[in-house]
């Protein structure tokens, strides 16, 4: 993995607007849990495609659904919230993000009703066991918390 982030942050330096290498570097260190580091090059890919959002560019969703996890993972769920909005107003069916918006509801921000929606609506659209169990996992997690 680290020639890999050599690699893009190489490519970066030749080019800071090239929104792949910032997604990838981005996501690498998403996968490692280094949410602080990931937050840089994710907010600068996002500030390059937010625009995309709307059309449903698959990349656009993908950089924005990996820059909301970041700002999630450094305490930042308020900014993560606006931002799973924003991607589920033009995509409202992509479980992955419904997933990740339900989960930073539930167990980051713990705003019972919002996440009961986004819950359910998770149930709704899906049809895959791993994910219904995911929901599931949530709604239980869910009614564990006090009024």
């Amino acid at each position: 993995m680290r020639s890999a982030i050599t690699a893009f942050k190489k490519a970066l330096e030749l080019n800071r607007n090239y929104r792949i290498g910032l997604a990838n570097l981005g996501s690498i260190y998403l996968e490692f849990g280094d949410y602080e580091r990931a937050v840089a090059p994710l907010e600068e890919g996002y500030s390059l495609i937010k625009s995309d959002i709307r059309k449903n560019g698959a990349e656009a969703v993908e950089i924005a659904n990996n820059y909301a996890v970041a700002l999630a993972g450094v305490g930042n769920g308020k900014e993560a919230k606006q931002i799973y909005e924003k991607i589920l107003d033009s995509d409202s069916r992509n479980i992955g993000v419904l997933l990740n918006y339900a989960t930073l509801l539930t167990k980051t921000l713990k705003i019972k009703s919002e996440a009961r929606k986004a819950i359910s609506r998770l149930k709704f659209v899906s049809d895959s066991a791993k994910y219904n169990k995911k929901a599931e996992e949530l709604d239980k997690f869910l009614e564990s918390l006090p009024d």
